[in-house]
């Protein structure tokens, strides 16, 4: 990049009036916001990042630096961790690319336990897009859509059990993807909007947003944390609740755990029980000591998540899904579970309380 990646702000105020400079006076600047989903405090988060990166304390953030070379060219990368007070959220602010981040943040956000990417449901980017395009002057200029689920998302759908990507941009945008909604189920994992004197920016579905034009703290307050944040909070909380812990109680030690309970809008039967084990396969899960029963389907397994090596059981009727994570593993794995159901099999599963 044109101009160094670095910051010294130390405080959030300060860092966003930094960056709102910084991006209007060289365009090629984009200023990202990778959220972050994770039980870990942020101590432990920074010590995941330090075995890459070194560390230090700048105020109210936490720099991560490293670097690496590229066609003999060496490029220095630049992140700003910070935790958001009111939702205990992590998130890494940048000036650094795409390239930057896939190559140096991914391996650890990927690769540890208690780590993920901030991911937003269909449904809920459904609904994120509604909502900013009512914000009074906004236009949505491009799109990146693909089918999740099998089941039709409206009454006119085609083909249904058709999996499909689009990708689309012009001033017609808005109406093209209400059009690929109702036609053929798309669902956007990636928005780009316009919203005059206010910021244009691109939303996606891991929870990384990016700034290309306007005012960084509009941009923070109303669209990274209340537009996208805010809405999957509760769903976070949820999935990071869910555990198997052994704790004393009166001199003994027990037992104490609390399950993920996912409610199929269609349900499963005995011959969808083949297609759901080769699929988990096909996404870096490792089913083992795997039970089926005819009749309504009544399934039970162990699994392994080969991305960072944590373990759940995994019992379903077919209707309902209930998924505990083993003793010492944390919530991430069951976090991708949960994810790779709605984005496979049905984009309307939702939680419920155990």
């Amino acid at each position: 990049m044109s101009t160094s990646a670095k910051f010294h702000e130390r405080t959030l105020e300060d860092f966003l009036e930094s960056a709102t400079e910084r991006v209007r006076e060289d365009g090629r600047n984009n200023f990202r916001a990778i959220c972050l989903s994770s039980n870990l405090a942020t101590e432990e988060i920074v010590r995941a990042f330090a075995i890459e990166f070194e560390v230090s304390e700048q105020g109210e953030f936490h720099h991560l630096s490293t670097s690496y070379t590229k066609y003999r060219r060496k490029f220095e990368v630049h992140l700003y961790l910070y935790e958001h007070e009111q939702t205990g959220t992590p998130i890494i602010f940048t000036l650094n690319s795409a390239e930057d981040i896939r190559r140096k943040a991914n391996p650890v956000i990927l690769g540890n336990e208690g780590i993920y990417h901030l991911w937003i449901p269909p449904n809920d980017m459904d609904a994120i897009s509604d909502e900013v395009l009512n914000i009074e002057g906004c236009r949505l200029t491009r799109f990146i859509g693909e089918k999740f689920g099998q089941e039709a998302r409206s009454q006119q759908e085609r083909r249904p059990e058709f999996k499909r990507r689009e990708e689309y941009s012009g001033d017609d945008a808005a109406q093209t993807l209400e059009e690929a909604k109702m036609d053929y189920g798309i669902t956007p994992t990636k928005l780009e909007f316009e919203i005059p004197t206010k910021a244009s920016f691109t939303l996606g579905n891991e929870g990384g947003i990016v700034m290309n034009k306007g005012d960084a703290e509009f941009f923070f307050n109303d669209i990274v944390i209340d537009m996208a944040v805010s809405r999957v909070a509760e769903m976070n909380e949820q999935i990071q609740s869910s555990k198997l812990d052994v704790i004393e109680k009166e001199g003994v030690e027990v037992f104490e755990k609390q399950s993920l309970e996912i409610k199929l809008n269609n349900g499963l039967d005995y011959e969808d029980a083949d297609d759901l084990i080769t699929s988990l396969k096909e996404e870096d899960f490792y089913p083992y000591n795997t039970s089926a029963e005819k009749g309504s389907l009544l399934l039970t397994s162990r699994v392994i998540d080969e991305e960072n090596g944590g373990m759940f059981s995994l019992t379903t009727d077919g209707r309902q899904m209930s998924v505990l994570p083993k003793h010492g593993s944390s919530f991430d794995s069951v976090m991708r579970f949960y994810r790779f159901v709605v984005e496979n099999f049905d984009s309307n599963a939702h939680l419920i309380e155990a």
